[in-house]
């Protein structure tokens, strides 16, 4: 029986997105397979082993960590998905779920991703970055063509993400932004239908998993309470596209998940516009909750919840 350290929390914006994940991996991995015990990363930063409320100092966790197979990550965003975690893993030697370091970090910075797509031919939005400094500076917006969507250049979840169409809401929704990073992107708007795609590993096959077709019913886009409220949004899965038109998505998301060289699982997420997709960012640890995609996209290729699990463990100990 393999000892897992199921490891959930972190100090940024996601934390609780991140406990949700958590508490659905934990209900639906094995007991007869797996010794499970969860790790809480709190936002002050500190581990919490089980059910203690004890706070254990990085150094004293990591040692700790040494005791386990595999560690799986239920981490979203800041410290998670951004490589650092990751990072420290690596030191100790504890296998884990999810893309190794620099494809966490690429992936996490979207003006990085946004090159390595562009380099490799992927279509991305148009888009200028904003530094904090330069923002305090001039506090000037710039000239725009509306809408344009604002948003952190790290981070996850649509936190910090707004859409908006004149000069005085790009101020309030860059302010917004810059609490949540010291770089904001200000993207152009693109109009059209909004797509998700998984690739998902297994053994020494890859495959892309059915796509998704994401429709907010109240919200202008898919923010964060169209992501994790129950019934927020319309999510079909396989979405109304031709045979060849569901092709193609499929095989951008495999080019964006090798291209950043990802491994064992990602979701990519794209919009759908006259001239074809455009790539909009690339999840490497995307969330598990009982309203996110990868699980729904899973279960149309006929694999469960429990099972998708034991592949993304057994990807890890590979």
């Amino acid at each position: 029986m393999k000892k897992v350290a199921l490891i959930m929390g972190g100090p940024g914006p996601e934390h609780e997105v991140s406990l949700a994940t958590g508490r659905q991996m934990l209900e639906n991995l094995s007991p007869d397979k797996y010794a499970v015990k969860p790790i809480l990363i709190g936002k002050d930063g500190g581990w919490r082993f089980g059910e203690s409320t004890k706070k254990v100092a990085l150094p004293k966790a990591l040692t700790r960590l040494q005791d386990f197979d595999v560690a799986v990550l239920a981490l979203h965003g800041t410290f998670g998905e951004d490589g650092k975690v990751q990072a420290l893993l690596e030191a100790i030697a504890l296998l884990y779920t999810g893309s190794g370091v620099l494809a966490s970090a690429l992936a996490m910075d979207k003006v990085m991703a946004a090159s390595v797509f562009r380099a490799h031919g992927l279509r991305v939005p148009e888009s200028i970055v904003i530094t904090n400094t330069d923002w305090q500076l001039r506090k000037s917006a710039p000239k725009a063509e509306w809408p344009v969507i604002v948003k952190p250049v790290s981070g996850g979840s649509s936190v910090g993400v707004a859409k908006v169409s004149s000069t005085a809401a790009l101020v309030k929704a860059a302010d917004a932004a810059f609490t949540w990073d010291d770089r904001v992107l200000i993207q152009k708007c693109i109009q059209g239908r909004e797509f998700t795609c998984a690739i998902l590993e297994r053994g020494d096959d890859i495959v892309a998993l059915p796509p998704t077709e994401i429709i907010p019913k109240s919200a202008e886009l898919f923010d964060y309470a169209s992501k994790y409220t129950v019934g927020a949004s319309l999510e079909i899965t396989p979405p109304k596209l031709s045979s060849k038109q569901i092709a193609k998505l499929q095989d951008l998301a495999l080019t964006a998940h090798r291209v950043l060289g990802c491994r064992s699982y990602s979701r990519t997420d794209f919009m759908l516009d006259a001239k074809g997709f455009v790539v909009l960012e690339t999840n490497t640890l995307p969330g598990l909750t009982e309203t996110s995609l990868l699980p729904q996209a899973a279960a149309a290729a006929g694999l469960s919840f429990p099972q998708l699990l034991d592949t993304l463990i057994a990807n890890a100990l590979k």
